[in-house]
């Protein structure tokens, strides 16, 4: 009945969102701003009780690029490209060049990464 009313929200440290149930054991929401650090997620159908687990979330500042060096390389791709910015996260970094993926990308620091074209 709560998934039918709307009553199912989703509180990410002190910020609720609705919820919405997939399945009987799926929940999906949309997560709400937020500044960069972690949240404790918790699952509530009154706003009054909630679920007791101790899973977190991970709010994570946008990544940018200041610069990448070299500025070309041939058509047939194998170009190692070394990437300058800030916020880049060793799990979740990928490149694309125009519209195609790169299968290659090491994370160096927070602040470079490498993709091969």
């Amino acid at each position: 009945r709560s998934a039918a009313l709307s009553y199912t929200y989703i509180r990410f440290g002190h910020t609720f969102v609705p919820g919405t149930w997939l399945s009987s054991q799926l929940l999906t929401c949309t997560t709400p701003p937020s500044l960069a650090g972690w949240a404790s997620v918790e699952v509530t159908n009154n706003r009054a009780q909630y679920s007791m687990s101790k899973y977190q979330f991970e709010f994570q500042e946008p990544a940018s690029v200041f610069s990448i060096s070299p500025s070309g390389g041939p058509v047939s791709g194998g170009t190692r490209v070394t990437v300058t910015g800030k916020n880049f996260v060793p799990n979740g970094v990928s490149c694309r060049f125009g519209s195609l993926m790169t299968s290659s990308v090491t994370w160096v620091s927070s602040s470079e990464i490498v993709c091969v074209s």
